[in-house]
């Protein structure tokens, strides 16, 4: 069993570091991981939607130039595939960093079995002196709303999907699901956006709540607040969903 002064369970923005800053103390150090390192932020969040991001607010900025003739659109596919590039090279700088910092890896799920000893999903046990607990999150699906990765997305299953959709319905008016509405909007799709509460982005400032809504407004994305579903009906290839009254569009 190989024995460490410092493991850490998850690879995310949280345990890398630490890894790396006990390395740096002069600890022997192990980081056990079950999926790709980075975390949340390099796989499913900041990294791939600033690179949606990116290549769409350029286009769009282009077309409002009044010199300018676009006759082109992006190519959804190779778009996605090139989104998921960009993390993967991230996540591999991550390894690479660890290497440097001499944190040997582990790619499996891991449990404390005894005091000092983890138990990892292949079989293996590690020693340990000192155990930091980094496990991150996982998406938390609503009622009624279970993921499926074919017609109900959560925000890593949907950078998975290489068909552009036609429309597409967001339940929830935080900063990820306002990411996605952007996007999905520059890119022509149909955009829907559901919030339960009174505004979109109802934990921000309320005039920069206003400012998105104008926002949205101008680029055709339906945003319905304080509104709930209640019941969803799927049919060939969609959803259909159900509200407790008319929603108040916005």
């Amino acid at each position: 069993m190989d024995r460490f002064d410092v493991v850490v369970l998850g690879g995310g923005p949280g345990g890398y570091p630490a890894a790396i800053r006990a390395s740096q103390l002069g600890r022997s150090v192990a980081l056990v991981e079950a999926s790709r390192l980075g975390g949340e932020c390099t796989n499913f969040g900041c990294i791939p939607t600033k690179s949606m991001i990116r290549p769409v607010e350029l286009l769009s900025s282009l077309s409002k130039l009044p010199f300018v003739k676009l006759g082109y659109e992006i190519d959804y596919p190779s778009y996605m595939e090139w989104v998921s590039s960009i993390a993967s090279r991230v996540s591999e700088g991550v390894a690479s960093l660890l290497r440097r910092y001499n944190v040997e890896v582990y790619n499996a799920r891991g449990r404390v079995l005894e005091p000092g000893v983890l138990e990892l999903s292949d079989g293996r046990r590690i020693g340990y002196d000192e155990l930091v607990v980094a496990t991150g999150t996982e998406p938390t699906s609503i009622p009624g709303l279970d993921f499926d990765g074919v017609l109900i997305h959560n925000n890593r299953t949907i950078l998975g999907v290489r068909g552009k959709p036609s429309r597409i319905l967001i339940v929830g008016a935080g900063y990820i699901g306002v990411e996605f509405a952007n996007v999905m909007a520059k890119l022509g799709v149909e955009v829907h956006m559901v919030e339960v509460m009174d505004r979109v982005l109802p934990a921000m400032d309320e005039d920069f709540s206003r400012l998105m809504s104008r926002r949205f407004s101008r680029m055709g994305v339906k945003v319905y607040t304080s509104t709930r579903v209640l019941e969803v009906k799927r049919g060939e290839g969609m959803l259909g969903l159900g509200f407790p009254t008319t929603p108040r569009l916005r």
